[in-house]
């Protein structure tokens, strides 16, 4: 399999951490999985180790967006129930995360089907970020996710 990684030139001394979001004006680009003082890895979503939480804009149909390792310009959504009403060309954006908020942009439904045996459908998205020309993005830091993690730490027990 490929192991795509993008590096940025900020770091540690930028303010960047694991687990922050990288976007582009096109859409989500991945999340950091590194940094050094002045350089930060990042997991795109065109890599096979990663899934990133997301939905049907408007239709709110959940699922989760995975890469297959053929073309850098399609992913795969799964986990969503054979029932939705689809359409050709929905939009497919994130899902709050706690690491990316609601609503980025991720792409469009190519096509999709049904399959066999299973109650999900087999969605293959055109996405919006070209991974071949990625060269400026921006970093998002959740600054509510330490509340938000010490909440749900603290009713799990």
């Amino acid at each position: 399999h490929v192991q795509n990684s993008l590096t940025l030139n900020k770091g540690k001394t930028g303010g960047l951490k694991p687990d922050m979001g990288v976007i582009s004006q096109q859409g989500l680009v991945g999340v950091i999985s590194a940094t050094s003082d002045n350089f930060s890895i990042v997991l795109p979503i065109i890599h096979p180790k990663a899934w990133y939480s997301v939905q049907i804009k408007d239709k709110h149909y959940i699922g989760i967006l995975k890469w297959d390792g053929k073309d850098f310009r399609t992913a795969q959504m799964a986990e969503v129930a054979n029932h939705a009403l689809l359409a050709i060309g929905d939009t497919v954006e994130t899902r709050e995360s706690g690491i990316l908020p609601e609503g980025i942009p991720v792409g469009i439904i190519k096509k999709f089907e049904k399959v066999e045996g299973s109650n999900f459908l087999a969605i293959s998205v055109e996405l919006f970020v070209d991974f071949s020309q990625v060269y400026y993005v921006f970093v998002i830091d959740n600054l509510m996710k330490p509340e938000q993690k010490d909440l749900e730490l603290s009713t799990e027990e």
